[in-house]
């Protein structure tokens, strides 16, 4: 009869593999307090980040981060003791990223988004010249239509979203820094001089291309300013106006002048999660030169 050596480790075949990736995700997320935050840090994403915590709660057979009043992640009891015993670990790999880190430079990575046709113009990196956030961050750039603009904040695929629009955002930071001047245009897409005041508009026959979030705004402003008449409308709908009709669209070129006062006007804007850990980003982004 042979007798197994008790020294001799035996894999079962039937206890799940706990990863790496499951314990780092995990440990950040206590310290974080949230799947977001902890994707940023990580340099991940929420859902690949909540996933990694759901597979190591399943591993572990029990729940291990409870929800605060305030929506924030807190680990339970039976976390504290397994972030005990993880610890060493955990800490030995974030030992050995900053030091990956430090090899390829000790700037942060920002990630920053817009629609594609700000990179088409090239206004977006005429823009950046002036952005001081460049010297504490290594900036990438990814292109993401305002459709899409929402999700991809909140899932931390781009840290900063740049658009045009007016007016606040409930679930955002907005940082509004340049006015946009306007550009003018007949049915047959041609430049018309712009008039030195919005009530010089022709009555009924001019309409603001509707370029972002706050357009019924700007035309309440135009018709204030004493502009009579005027819609908002798309580019699809251009050829469906009466002749004579004048369209009103942003001007993002690179040379682009400021807007007058007397002109309601989108602006550029970025947008960022409230509660980002990169603090520093509302005081950059309200620095930059209007």
């Amino acid at each position: 009869m042979k007798v197994k050596n008790p020294d001799v480790a035996v894999e079962s075949q039937d206890v799940p593999k706990v990863t790496i990736r499951q314990l780092e995700a995990f440990s950040a997320v206590c310290q974080e307090g949230s799947y977001q935050n902890a994707a940023i840090e990580l340099g991940s994403n929420r859902t690949t980040v909540r996933r990694h915590c759901m597979d190591f709660e399943k591993i572990v057979g029990r729940d291990l981060l409870e929800t605060g009043a305030d929506g924030s992640l807190h680990p339970g009891a039976l976390a504290v003791e397994l972030l005990a015993k993880a610890g060493p670990l955990c800490r030995a790999m974030h030992l050995l990223k900053v030091r990956v880190k430090e090899l390829h430079g000790k700037r942060r990575i920002l990630r920053l988004g817009a629609a594609g046709r700000f990179f088409q113009s090239n206004v977006l990196s005429h823009f950046l010249r002036d952005l001081p956030i460049l010297n504490g961050f290594r900036p990438c750039f990814v292109m993401i239509e305002p459709r899409d603009a929402a999700k991809a904040i909140i899932q931390g695929a781009c840290d900063v979203y740049f658009r045009l629009g007016r007016g606040a955002e409930k679930r955002f930071e907005v940082i509004e820094m340049k006015r946009v001047p306007w550009q003018m245009s007949d049915c047959d897409g041609l430049p018309v001089r712009l008039p030195d005041q919005p009530s010089e508009l022709p009555a009924g026959k001019w309409r603001i291309l509707e370029e972002g979030p706050g357009a019924q705004e700007i035309l309440a402003g135009f018709h204030a300013a004493g502009a009579r008449d005027g819609r908002v409308t798309t580019v699809e709908k251009q050829g469906e106006l009466p002749a004579g009709s004048v369209f009103l669209r942003c001007d993002t070129g690179e040379g682009a002048r400021s807007a007058p006062d007397a002109w309601p006007c989108f602006n550029f804007q970025a947008l960022f999660r409230k509660n980002h850990p990169y603090q520093e980003l509302r005081g950059f982004l309200a620095g930059v030169p209007k």
